[in-house]
This record gives C-alpha cells, structure tokens and sequence, in this order.
C-alpha cells in the first residue's frame, strides 16, 4: 500500500498488485507502475492496482482530463490531482471510494457504466419477490441516468409472471407452481450515450414443499 501524504509526490509500484492511497490535501500524486506485464507469449496481461480515495472525496468531484501525450490526470479541484499515466494502458485498473462505491479505470475513461456482479437468489413458489438493481449493481462514474432491460440469458423475454420496471431496474412477481424452474437472468444498464454494461445472476423458483 502507497501513500505519499500531502505535498507533490511520485509513487512508484512494482510487479503485482498494487494499492495506492489519496486524501483530499495530498497535492499533486503521480503513479508510475507498468500496469500489467508481457506473458511468455507475448500476451499483455493486466494488473489489478487499484487507486483508493479518502474520505470526502465523491466521483462528483473528479474529473479525468488528457493532454496531447494521451496522458491521464485525475483532477479533484483545489490542487489536488493524480496522473495515471497513458490512456492506453494507465498505472492503476480499479477507483475505490470510502463508501465502497467503485469503477473500472477504463469505464471511468470512456463514460461507459459499470456493472457489479448481482447474488444469485433463491425464491419459493407463491412469495412475492422484489430485486432492485439500480444504484448498486450498476453505477455510472458521470453520473448519468440509467435505463435498464432484463432478459433471459438467452436473450429471450422473461417469464409472464416476472415483471421489470426499466426506469427503475427493478424485479417484481409472484410465481405459480408451474413457475418452479431455474431461470438465468440478464440486465443491462444503458447511458443517454448508448453505452452500456451488464451483469447476470440465476434466480431459481423452488416447490413451496422443499
């Protein structure tokens, strides 16, 4: 874990994965790590470094900005920054916020949503399921609305007694007997730009007798 406290500061990481700490106050941070490494076959393969804001600091307040070397600051306002490195392949994967909230680097970069895995769930016939999967399974770095869809796996619609509230990503229903079955669930969360990202879960309906 790197931490360079207030004033300007470079951070420098090694092979593996990293974490790297910034509070508001810290400065001007910049993170110099490779980001991954070359295979035997010459395969680029990703790190999993991931940057941890303090407390007080909200996705509201950053702003990714690039210059002409498509090199990527971080920029929180009042001085306090963090340079990435290059866009293409960036020092850090993961931003983690002090209430848990987190994004993929490259979706913070390309406005895109990101998508949390969603728990599997375990349901009788006869109760009166509820799922709500807005604002926690999917989260926008822009703070961009979200539409949400949800389809069978397969891409086939769900099933009559499943319904989905797409302005607010959520399930509702109450299966029959003849609706025990194991049912592999997809939504997608889609920008006002058309991005978009999704995440399954399986949701399986047991007899009321087992």
């Amino acid at each position: 874990m790197l931490t360079g406290g207030e004033g300007n500061d470079l951070l420098a990481g090694d092979e593996g994965d990293d974490t790297y700490i910034f509070n508001r106050g810290d400065g001007v941070d910049v993170i110099e790590d490779s980001g991954g490494y070359w295979d035997e076959h010459e395969n680029w393969v990703s790190a999993n470094n991931v940057l941890v804001f303090g407390d007080g600091i909200t996705p509201a307040m950053v702003t990714a900005l690039l210059d002409q070397n498509q090199n990527v600051t971080l920029d929180l306002g009042g001085g306090d920054s963090v340079n990435i490195g290059w866009r293409e392949r960036p020092s850090i994967q993961r931003i983690v916020f002090s209430d848990g909230t987190q994004f993929a680097i490259e979706n913070v970069l390309s406005g895109t949503p990101t998508a949390n895995p969603l728990a599997d769930r375990v349901i009788h016939q006869g109760d009166n399921f509820s799922l709500s999967v807005a604002g926690t399974a999917f989260v926008d770095f822009d703070g961009d609305s979200l539409n949400y869809i949800a389809t069978l796996a397969d891409g086939s619609a769900l099933p009559a007694w499943l319904a989905f509230d797409g302005a607010t990503g959520t399930f509702s229903g109450v299966p029959g007997n003849w609706d025990v079955a194991s049912l592999d669930l997809t939504v997608t969360a889609t920008d006002p730009l058309g991005q978009s990202a999704s995440s399954g879960f399986k949701l399986d309906i047991l007899n009321a007798n087992d």
